[in-house]
């Protein structure tokens, strides 16, 4: 289990204390590496008390998530390593599920649980790589005339969330709480270091499935994470990630369209959601990070 520590002191050890409950109920050795982002705030104190055989590795700076685990990864052993979140619990029967499915299925590189709470509403922590349709299909919500997540990229970004449909295939997967095959991982050099925080998972899904590997979304055991615990709170980094990523193989054009799709929609979500305050205030910082990047790419700034 690989951990990244930030801001999370108050609800650490409930998360080290729900994957151990998952190992022991799954007869599973347990390696636990805290990797601790911002050391002072008294999250790694709280993590060594609830369990003092940890690996800790302390950085002097943020160095970033996929930095960060990529660090764990290169001490952790073991069959399978586990990405999860300081701010989330696993169910007792996580472990048991996505490693007996990754252990029957060659080729999966990554596979998570379902991840409640934080905000998700109807949507999966799992989805599709961005694109100018996927963008229509999420922030316009096109993708909800879609039944059974079917019309490609008209889909959107994310999975909605539907548990009867047993295991599906997903572009990428939450970087917050997956199990991934150590080779795979090591096929594709970990995660890309340029992604601070936010869209690693996306680029890391994306770099999987180009070397031959698939990730897999498994709803039948869930995660329960808490909202920003541990990012700090209201942030407009998530978008400005989003549109790096995406920016990455796009024309300026396609660019342009994607960001102004986005503010248009996350602006309509802010005006129509007036009882959710939290969820406003999101959609706002987000719309207003949109028509700020739609612009500098017009100006040739990004």
């Amino acid at each position: 289990m690989i951990t990244v520590l930030y801001r999370s002191s108050d609800v650490v050890a409930d998360c080290l204390r729900s994957v151990e409950a998952a190992a022991s109920a799954a007869g599973m050795e347990l390696q636990i590496i805290l990797v601790d982002n911002n050391p002072g705030d008294g999250t790694a104190d709280a993590a060594i008390e609830a369990v003092s055989h940890a690996t800790l590795i302390t950085n002097e700076v943020n160095v970033g998530f996929g930095r960060a685990c990529n660090q764990g990864f290169e001490v952790a052993e073991g069959d399978w390593w586990l990405l999860l979140n300081p701010d989330a619990t696993v169910a007792v029967d996580t472990l048991g599920v996505l490693v007996d499915f990754m252990a029957s299925h060659r080729r999966v590189g990554a596979v998570a649980p379902s991840v409640l709470g934080g905000g998700q509403g109807l949507a999966e922590s799992a989805g599709m790589q961005p694109g100018l349709r996927a963008g229509v299909g999420h922030f316009l919500l096109a993708n909800r005339l879609l039944l059974d997540d079917r019309g490609g990229p008209w889909r959107g970004l994310f999975l909605h969330r539907r548990p009867s449909l047993g295991p599906r295939p997903a572009e990428w997967v939450s970087g917050g709480a997956q199990l991934l095959r150590p080779s795979a991982i090591q096929d594709v050099g970990g995660f890309d270091p340029r992604f601070f925080l936010y869209a690693e998972d996306m680029d890391l899904g994306g770099r999987l499935a180009k070397a031959g590997w698939e990730s897999w979304l498994l709803p039948s055991t869930t995660v329960q994470h808490s909202i920003a615990a541990s990012s700090g709170g209201l942030t407009d980094r998530w978008y400005v990630a989003l549109h790096d990523y995406y920016a990455r193989g796009a024309s300026r054009p396609s660019i342009v369209l994607f960001d102004l799709v986005a503010a248009l929609g996350m602006a309509v979500r802010a005006l129509t959601t007036p009882r959710h305050a939290l969820h406003r205030k999101r959609m706002w910082v987000g719309a207003r990070a949109a028509m700020r990047l739609a612009w500098a790419t017009l100006q040739g700034q990004r």
